[in-house]
């Protein structure tokens, strides 16, 4: 559940909070917040470490009929050590 936790903020902005948009990848407003429609990666951690490995995996990503819908996510396979 907690990769589906979502806000909106004073701007109206709805995002996901455990989650970040992937910058320049044509898709979305590069605005760092994982909103509908965007591709994002899994940010299970605070802080700047989110995980490590040569590159991210696709996850599976169920909107569950919350705000934030149509986001491909991503992940590293590792958290940890």
């Amino acid at each position: 559940m907690k990769g589906t936790q979502a806000i909106t903020d004073h701007r109206g902005d709805t995002f996901l909070l455990n989650a970040t948009e992937i910058f320049f990848d044509y898709v979305g407003d590069d605005d760092g917040l994982c909103e509908s429609g965007e591709r994002c990666v899994y940010a299970p951690n605070m802080g700047a470490y989110q995980g490590h490995g040569d590159h991210m995996i696709e996850c599976v990503f169920s909107d569950g009929g919350g705000p934030v819908t149509g986001v491909t996510m991503y992940a590293y396979p590792f958290n940890g050590r």
